[in-house]
């Protein structure tokens, strides 16, 4: 392949997934809201729909990153034997993942899941082998530097306005949302619910505060570290360097330009660059940081505040650390065992851990083993794991959730004990290789230009359009979706540029510091994320996979480095090969991202299309039409709950059995005890007396085991109409059997 193309092929590969990073990291995340997507109207009222995207959108841009690692592995030439043992690796884990889907309880959910899962694993790969120069790893460090200021913006925005928005929505439509989420105005889930978004914890930041703390952990690592090499850096680095002299031949002489007068030279007051980028840097750091804060996730800033240590510590005593990384590297290792064996042993010994957040994971774990010993090989499916945690959890856990909050167990659960032991292998070989030796160039500083501001800007266009074009209809008008898209633009122009500019001013040691403290930011990610949102899907776990791949790897790079020497001075850089890509691209991934939602509506086994017409079905008082729809849905998510819910009330209304539905539900949530109740309360239900008795007293049994501050527990009006109705049914059965 010729030079010129196989580069093209590389920047094309290489821009298109950043492009599809930045993407879903505004697109397919930040803009889902979770109360204002109310579609069918109540009582000759109807509120505005917000369009999003969602898993039909998730499987585009599957697809597009399945392409773009195609067109990287043909793009990168010669790879390393460790690219090939990862390559398969991966492979094996998406096959396992693939074969789970055919018995998963909902299909469509698995299969969105494979494809979101393999986005992080295969663009994490394609990262890894093109990352070979130091250009492609400016590129990279600049680009995360921009998502960095453009989500301080973003989250300053969604605190201070959006969050406060969305609430004055939620309580202006309180009772139709509670009519659509079938809840009554006082009910324990509504005063839950009403309790979390009063606490913000449902609302804004990535739709989940947690993972949008998670997502800032290594961006904030880097520009830490780019701050602290300015700061140490006393002269900056000169801007290109001319080309080598051909052999036996004196370089080209220099023609001096005709000027009026040579410029005078720095005065005291000027203020060095390498100092001034540094203070940039620490804003955005403190911006950044503080934006983390405001998400209210004591993990999330735990985390960032912890990897800010170490990379304090690495930087202070950098020599040290670098003789002794491996010992280092096993006593982190070992320290994190002891650490996991003496929390087992904790919730072992007292069944609980000692704090409330950490009692709820002990819970979740729990559950999952006996998941997991039915389902070792191949797990029960991607994102499915809270149609069968009910099934398994303690009576005394409350909380119904849908994954097991640490990525290792939601693996085993969802994909198998296999898929857990390749996925570990696989992030133990990306930090393996921080481990090995870093080849360096004694006295020798290597020149590096920033990134010009065209190439800049043309990104974040492309980025920008497809988010607006995409976005769909919205409660906003469109000059306002405009000007905050172009807010965030802004933003994240201004960080690149920053950043474009700074790596220019550190020498080669200093750019492996950069990349050493972007892979401490994903151990911070990992760490933290076994004990929340499991990484397994989702643009949080793609940013974590590509910071891997494009900042690990590139510490074995030899200096100096194949491009950084081909530097004309004064050489004006034509758009070129780089226009050509990021058109290309912008306009394939919009295609995409507009062409599968469209198809999506004509297969089979999408249950979106049932699930719009009993929306409006229902809303139209068409109970016959709503209960057809309803079953197919079920076909397509056999053990969702809410659709078995749905069902039973259609039938009550209708006057038809429910029994079947209400046995197949009793079957797939053996531990809550108020839904219980609330079905056996009426003889529509189908159930004998003495079936409905059984239940009722299987209901005060599992109210029992909930602790005595738990909200979901009986209330004392509660418990004695629960009695009142059992002596009722007692007497039914007295009759019965007298007659």
């Amino acid at each position: 392949m010729k030079p010129r193309l196989q580069t093209f092929l590389a920047w094309t590969a290489l821009s298109g997934l950043m492009l599809v990073l930045a993407v879903r990291m505004t697109l397919l995340e930040v803009t889902i809201r979770t109360v204002p997507h109310v579609s069918a109207g109540h009582g000759g009222q109807s509120l505005s729909a917000l369009h999003f995207p969602g898993p039909a959108e998730i499987v585009g841009a599957g697809v597009v990153t399945v392409a773009l690692t195609g067109l990287a592995l043909i793009a990168a030439g010669k790879i390393r034997k460790v690219a090939w043992l990862l390559l398969a690796l991966i492979v094996a884990i998406l096959a396992l993942a693939v074969a789970g889907t055919f018995h998963a309880a909902n299909h469509f959910a698995a299969l969105v899941g494979v494809f979101d899962a393999g986005m992080g694993l295969l663009a994490g790969w394609a990262m890894f082998i093109l990352c070979n120069t130091d250009r492609r790893r400016q590129w990279v460090v600049v680009l995360m530097v921009g998502f960095l200021t453009m989500l301080c913006v973003k989250g300053f925005y969604q605190r201070y306005v959006e969050i406060p928005e969305t609430m004055h929505f939620f309580f202006k439509h309180e009772a139709q949302y509670a009519r659509q989420m079938g809840w009554k105005l006082n009910s324990p889930e509504m005063r839950l619910y009403i309790g979390r978004l009063n606490s913000q914890e449902v609302t804004g930041f990535f739709d989940l505060s947690d993972a949008f703390a998670e997502a800032m952990c290594p961006l904030l690592m880097l520009v830490a570290a780019l701050g602290l090499a300015l700061f140490a850096s006393r002269a900056g680095v000169p801007a290109s360097i001319p080309p080598p002299a051909a052999p036996g031949k004196l370089p080209p002489p220099h023609t001096p330009r005709r000027v009026a007068a040579d410029p005078p030279g720095p005065s005291t007051s000027d203020i060095p660059l390498p100092q001034f980028l540094a203070v940039c840097s620490s804003v955005i750091f403190l911006a950044g940081l503080t934006v983390v804060v405001l998400t209210k996730s004591k993990g999330g800033l735990a985390s960032a505040v912890l990897c800010l240590l170490a990379l304090l510590a690495a930087w202070r005593w950098q020599e040290w650390v670098a003789r002794h990384r491996r010992h280092l590297a096993i006593a982190v290792v070992l320290l994190a065992a002891v650490g996991t064996a003496g929390l087992l042993i904790w919730g072992f010994h007292f069944h609980s851990l000692p704090t409330k957040s950490l009692k709820f994971r002990w819970q979740y774990w729990t559950g999952a083993v006996p998941m997991i010993f039915r389902h070792p090989l191949l797990g029960v499916g991607l994102n499915n794991f809270g149609y069968y945690y009910t099934q398994y959890k303690l009576p005394s856990a409350p909380e119904d959730v849908k994954n097991p909050h640490s990525v290792l167990v939601r693996v085993a659960a969802e994909m198998g004990l296999p898929a857990m032991v390749l996925w570990a292998a696989v992030i133990a070989i990306y930090f393996g290789l921080v481990l090995e030796t870093q080849p360096t160039t004694p006295g020798k500083t290597v020149a590096c230009r920033p990134l010009p501001f065209w190439g800049l800007a043309i990104f974040t266009l492309a980025w920008w359009s497809i988010h607006f074009m995409v976005l769909g209809s919205t409660r906003h008008t469109v000059e306002y979706v405009a000007l905050l898209d172009t807010l965030y633009g802004l933003a994240a122009v201004t960080g690149m540029v920053l950043a474009s500019h700074a790596w220019t001013q550190l020498k080669p040691e200093f750019r492996r510091f950069v990349a050493l403290a972007g892979v401490l930011g994903a151990a911070g990610m990992l760490l933290y994320d076994q004990v929340n949102m499991a990484q397994v899907t989702s643009s949080v776990a793609m940013l974590f996979w590509m910071v891997l791949g494009a900042l690990a790897a590139p510490l074995l790079s030899s200096d100096p480095e194949p491009d950084s020497v081909r530097v004309q001075p004064h050489a004006f850089y034509p758009p070129g090969a780089t226009v050509g890509a990021l058109g290309l691209l912008g306009a394939v991934l919009a295609a995409v991202l507009i062409w599968v939602p469209i198809v999506r509506r004509t297969q089979s086994w999408d249950p979106a299309s049932f699930i719009h017409r009993y929306s409006l079905n229902l809303a139209a008082g068409n109970l016959p039409a709503a209960l057809g729809d309803a079953q197919a849905v079920l076909q397509r998510d056999t053990r969702s709950q809410n659709w078995l819910s749905q069902i039973i009330a259609i039938k009550m209304w209708l006057g038809k059995d429910p029994a079947a539905q209400v046995q197949k539900m009793f079957a797939l949530n053996r531990a809550d005890a108020r839904f219980r109740f609330r079905l056996v309360s009426t003889a529509a239900c189908g159930l004998t007396p003495a079936q409905r008795v059984a239940q009722l007293q299987l209901a005060l049994k599992l109210n029992a085991q909930l602790p005595p501050t738990e909200p979901a527990r009986f209330s004392p009006r509660e418990l004695a109409e629960i009695h009142r109705l059992m002596s009722t049914l007692r007497m039914q059965k007295s009759r019965v059997r007298g007659q």
